[in-house]
C-alpha cells in the first residue's frame, strides 16, 4: 500500500499542472480494467516525458509508471492497485 508520498512528487506536481489527475483506489471487473488500462496508455508518451523532464530538474525522484502499476494489478489476484 501507497503512503502518498509519490503523489507529492516533483513528477506529480508536474503532471497536476498539465491536467493530470491521479487515479484513485476503485474497485472495478476485469474488464473495466481493460478499458482503463488502453485509456492510461494512450497517456504514457506524454505522461512519461513530463517524469522525465520533472525528475531530470529533482535527480532524488524515482519514475512512477502508472500502466506498470495497472498492469501488475491485473497480472496478480490483488482486487486493487497498490
Amino acid at each position: 500500500m501507497s503512503n502518498g508520498s509519490e503523489l507529492k512528487s516533483p513528477a506529480a506536481k508536474a503532471l497536476r499542472e498539465a491536467g493530470f489527475v491521479p487515479l484513485p483506489r476503485l474497485w472495478v471487473t476485469p474488464d473495466q480494467l481493460e478499458v482503463i488500462k488502453r485509456i492510461a496508455e494512450g497517456n504514457s508518451d506524454v505522461v512519461n516525458e513530463i517524469r522525465r523532464k520533472a525528475n531530470h530538474q529533482h535527480p532524488n525522484s524515482r519514475p512512477n509508471s502508472l500502466c506498470d502499476k495497472i498492469d501488475d494489478a491485473s497480472r496478480s489476484d490483488k482486487p486493487s492497485i497498490d
